[in-house]
């Protein structure tokens, strides 16, 4: 089973002249601890139960190393260690033990595990989009105008496809277009198709 992915558009940075993309993992679902117990015991002799109490006892000494400022390593799966912030000071001097904070926790995963995921995972990219192009009113305007040039009509899948856009956000700007007399509606529900304003209607 391959990993979906789907593609974002990377925020600007200095001295680039075009627009560059990177990619998200489209995550299908989260494991519970209960459906993780239950796969390892399908797969091993330990009891669903015994892997629960295991796990909760980790969860216990998880807060109790880290705490202590220990490192913890999991062969096979990686060292866990505390991740700490605190506001920016002018001198070290004014650092002070109460400024200090939890942030969170650095996972180093150990180098096999990396090259067996990398052997065994697949990509696959998502059929649909989880997300819209963060397209301005302008922008959209345009391309609807030189869409229709060439088109005697627009239906929403071809909005979505045109600007990038998931459905929810397709409706929501074609909602708005028609409330700014941008556009107009003919058709019935199921057979909905938008025109310019002006644009004069197909011939049936």
């Amino acid at each position: 089973m391959s990993v979906k992915y789907d593609v974002y558009k990377s925020p600007p940075r200095d001295g680039e002249e075009q627009d560059m993309y990177h990619v998200r993992i489209k995550h299908t679902g989260t494991v519970t601890t209960d459906q993780l117990a239950e796969r390892i015991e399908h797969d091993t002799s330990l009891t669903a139960g015994d892997v629960r109490n295991v796990l909760a006892s980790l969860s216990h000494y998880f807060v109790a190393c880290l705490s202590a400022g220990e490192r913890i390593h999991l062969e096979g799966v990686g060292y866990f260690s505390l991740a700490a912030e605190a506001p920016a000071v002018a001198s070290p001097r004014e650092m002070r033990a109460e400024h200090v904070r939890v942030r969170g926790i650095h996972y180093q995963p150990d180098k096999p595990l990396v090259r067996e995921l990398r052997t065994a995972t697949e990509f696959e990219r998502a059929r649909y989009k989880s997300h819209s192009e963060p397209l301005t009113d302008g922008e959209v305007r345009a391309r609807l105008r030189a869409y229709l040039a060439d088109h005697a009509y627009l239906r929403r899948a071809d909005f979505e496809q045109l600007c990038g856009f998931t459905r929810t956000t397709a409706i929501r700007r074609l909602n708005a277009l028609l409330a700014e007399g941008f556009l107009r509606h003919e058709g019935g529900r199921r057979a909905s198709i938008y025109l310019l304003a002006q644009q004069q209607p197909p011939t049936p």
